[in-house]
């Protein structure tokens, strides 16, 4: 047997997401890219503009993707068609 004491394998996994954790949020503010100014994110191409400024969420919420099970969607939905 070894001198280490062994750790639960669910332990040592849980360990390693926090040091994957620790080290992306330290390294956060470098990953971010440039801050731009409205009038620059009004002229970029397509691709960079809806990464910059994501889509409001109330088309979500109204297709039920926030919604933790789909019977409240489907409540939402019957209501609709009613």
């Amino acid at each position: 047997m070894s001198g280490a004491a062994q750790q639960h394998p669910a332990i040592e996994l849980l360990a390693r997401y926090r040091a994957v954790f620790a080290a992306a949020w330290a390294a956060r503010l470098e990953l971010a890219g440039p801050r731009r100014l409205a009038s620059e994110l009004a002229f970029l191409p397509a691709a960079l503009s809806l990464q910059e400024t994501p889509a409001h969420p109330a088309p979500r919420r109204v297709a039920g993707v926030n919604y933790p099970d789909r019977s409240t969607t489907t409540i939402l939905a019957g209501g609709t068609w009613a």
